[in-house]
């Protein structure tokens, strides 16, 4: 397990699933995988990340780059998938929750396998949600869309220049 350094402080909860959900990959393993300099990733990754919604900011992380959360290339691949963790998490879905299942949907042809890793993932999913419908009623009438998401990552990406 590696150890947190520093804490960053984003405003709401929102932005906290975001970031611990699908921003820290992207970060690490994705979008700014190969950015310079090549340790840029360790810093936000193994921060703690918190919410603070009077002061949000960088407390304690040295921050090696800038990241333009709401860019184009990266909101065509996983802006979709971004809208699913803020509506599974207005809906009071916890972090392990909204991460195992913002884009299951692309899984339903596995709910057949044989395997133990796919028994218990629909288990949990039947558990959790109920049915397809249930599931596909959060993420279809939840308030999140790609146009307020997009104000949530702006406000991070000013979030990541303050630093204390």
């Amino acid at each position: 397990m590696t150890q947190t350094k520093g804490t960053i402080y984003f405003r709401n909860n929102i932005q906290k699933a975001l970031f611990e959900c699908e921003l820290k990959g992207q970060i690490s393993d994705g979008n700014w995988e190969n950015s310079r300099p090549m340790n840029h990733w360790e810093g936000p990754c193994r921060a703690a990340i918190e919410v603070d919604p009077t002061n949000p900011r960088v407390d304690g992380v040295y921050l090696r780059r800038l990241y333009d959360f709401a860019n184009k290339e990266l909101l065509d691949i996983v802006g979709q998938r971004m809208v699913n963790i803020c509506n599974l998490t207005e809906a009071g879905y916890d972090s392990e929750i909204v991460d195992a299942f913002n884009e299951f949907d692309g899984y339903k042809h596995c709910e057949n396998e044989k395997n133990e890793y796919w028994t218990e993932k629909f288990k949990l999913f039947y558990q959790t949600f109920g049915s397809w419908e249930n599931y596909h009623n959060i993420l279809s009438t939840g308030k999140w869309n790609m146009k307020n998401m997009k104000k949530e990552l702006q406000d991070m990406k000013k979030t990541m220049r303050n630093q204390q």
